[in-house]
């Protein structure tokens, strides 16, 4: 289902009751970009977090696809409901949203028939949940202020100073400009006509912030017992003028503290997603999905902590079970899915590899995409997500009963995917893949969000660089390890590379006869220069 601005408000009740009642979610999303600059490979999982931490930071999330997942014990049978979330963000004077847009983006989406007009004019505002909290804090602040102003005796005159203490400095005279000076006595002329009328609301048109505190800075002190307000009405800002009594002073205010939080609820719109995931601990399921978690927490919670181990800590604590299909496929190896992922595990040549599969049944609501043209649109790439999730687990179910490693292994599965608030996919998914997600560029290739992380020993690790073009495989380990081939490769571009020891035992050997640790530079006449993992870092981070 194609979800935007114009229909979302009817469709937004339908989605929150689909979430509240469902098995899990997958999703996916579409960026305007991925990384500001081509990452290099990693031996640390705290640089790669960084790097890829600031790319997140400059690029925007515009389009979520979101599928749940219901199981029906009577029927035997999935239901996979999706939906395809336009999402533009709201800027402001204090957050314009200046964001990159890569032209590679660019070219990949429109090239998937991305409209972009229709993101611009359809796209879904919406708010983190740290700016919703945020807010309501500040509103409780408010109430406690007006519920402490209505107990206390007072003038009426004192009352229509309001409950909030006058922060700001008092606008003088000198500070105002001729035009706003005139509509001023324009307008009192009218406001004293007004006064003794038996009209009780009196509006004026002005669009200037600076004029409207001027003015209700000189109408609250010659009017006390008038009641000072502003609104926007018709896309037009009002400045307002009412008569009223104390008991209607009262109403006012706490009115007003209601019309607050209820327009920082409208304005979470799509983060409510989140809250409900957070709230019922619903499992959630993507696709190769470190990036997307990232854009997750960014876009709809705060910004990106510091450290990893921040970020691990903030995910703990907004999200229930994690699992990443690329990173189940990749640790369950072909042999147990027999066969599959055997030559690639990206998202589309899975998905094709599990859609005629049997079992588990799976019922596709959204009827356009029983066609593969919607590839790469997220709502599309949620749902394959989503499908390669249980196809593959039930594979694994199945080697799991005919192996006889576990009695009465389809009531506890049963049991597992039935949906209550403690609900986790113990038997969909084995718990040793929660939480696990792919790495790329990275040794280790996959990070533990809810448990330790493989330890790399750095000691083994070289920086190769600066040689020729034309240099292999077979030139580097004639260079360097002629006779034992005690190493591997990874590259990095074609003049630079790690060396990996496989045997700790060479590594005092090989520094003293290759490494360049005490000088930087290459060495005159020297066609390479290797130094240790650790001088890349010093040099490069």
């Amino acid at each position: 289902m194609d979800v935007t601005i114009s229909n979302w408000e009817e469709i937004k009740p339908d989605l929150l009751q689909d979430l509240e009642c469902c098995n899990f979610v997958s999703f996916d999303f579409e960026l305007t970009g991925l990384s500001l600059t081509q990452p290099p490979m990693f031996y640390n999982l705290d640089l790669y977090y960084k790097f890829h931490k600031e790319s997140v930071s400059s690029f925007l999330t515009i389009q979520l696809g979101v599928t749940t997942h219901h199981y029906s014990e009577k029927n035997d049978k999935w239901t996979a409901n999706s939906y395809n979330i336009w999402m533009f963000p709201i800027s402001s004077r204090k957050d314009p949203k200046i964001k990159t847009f890569s032209c590679s983006a660019f070219e990949f989406l429109r090239s998937h028939n991305f409209d972009f007009n229709k993101w611009i004019d359809e796209g879904i505002p919406w708010k983190r949940t740290k700016e919703f909290e945020d807010g309501l804090e500040n509103i409780k602040k408010d109430q406690k202020l007006i519920e402490e102003w209505v107990k206390k005796e007072m003038s009426l005159q004192e009352r229509a100073k309001g409950p909030f203490p006058q922060t700001q400095n008092k606008i003088k005279k000198e500070q105002v400009k001729q035009q706003v000076l005139e509509e001023y006595y324009k307008i009192c002329e009218q406001v004293s006509e007004w006064v003794d009328s038996e009209g009780k609301e009196f509006k004026y048109n002005q669009r200037s912030p600076f004029a409207r505190r001027y003015w209700y800075q000189k109408f609250r002190k010659k009017y006390p017992n008038l009641l000072i307000d502003t609104s926007y009405e018709n896309g037009k800002h009002m400045f307002c003028l009412k008569k009223c009594n104390e008991e209607e002073m009262k109403d006012h205010y706490l009115q007003k503290i209601q019309d607050k939080i209820f327009y920082q609820h409208e304005q979470l719109e799509i983060t409510e997603i989140f809250l409900i995931i957070k709230e019922k601990q619903i499992p959630i399921v993507g696709h190769n999905c470190w990036l997307d978690l990232l854009h997750i927490y960014n876009a709809f919670i705060d910004d990106l902590p510091e450290t990893l181990q921040e970020f691990k800590t903030k995910v703990k604590e907004n999200f229930g079970p994690i699992y990443d299909t690329k990173i189940i496929t990749e640790l369950s190896g072909s042999e147990k899915l027999n066969g599959i992922g055997a030559t690639n595990t990206s998202l589309s040549f899975l998905y094709n590899e599990v859609k005629e599969l049997k079992k588990p049944q799976i019922e596709i609501s959204a009827d356009r995409y029983l066609s593969s043209e919607f590839c790469h649109e997220a709502g599309y790439d949620s749902l394959m997500t989503g499908v390669i999730f249980l196809r593959i687990s039930e594979i694994l179910l199945q080697n799991e009963e005919n192996e006889g490693q576990e009695q009465n292994i389809r009531k506890r599965k049963l049991n597992a995917i039935r949906c209550d608030q403690d609900f986790v996919l113990k038997s969909i998914v084995n718990q040793e893949f929660n939480g696990k997600v792919k790495m790329f560029r990275c040794m280790p290739n996959m990070l533990n969000l809810f448990g330790q992380d493989i330890k790399i020993n750095l000691d083994r690790m070289f920086y190769l660089s600066d040689f020729n073009k034309e240099w292999d495989n077979n030139k580097i380990f004639k260079t360097f390890d002629s006779q034992n081939n005690f190493f591997k490769i990874n590259w990095i571009d074609d003049t630079s590379c790690f060396i990996e020891l496989r045997n700790k035992n060479k590594i005092s050997e090989f520094t003293k006869q290759f490494v360049n640790n005490k000088n930087i530079k290459k060495k005159k006449n020297q066609e390479y220069l290797l130094i240790t993992y650790v001088d890349y870092q010093k040099q490069f981070f």
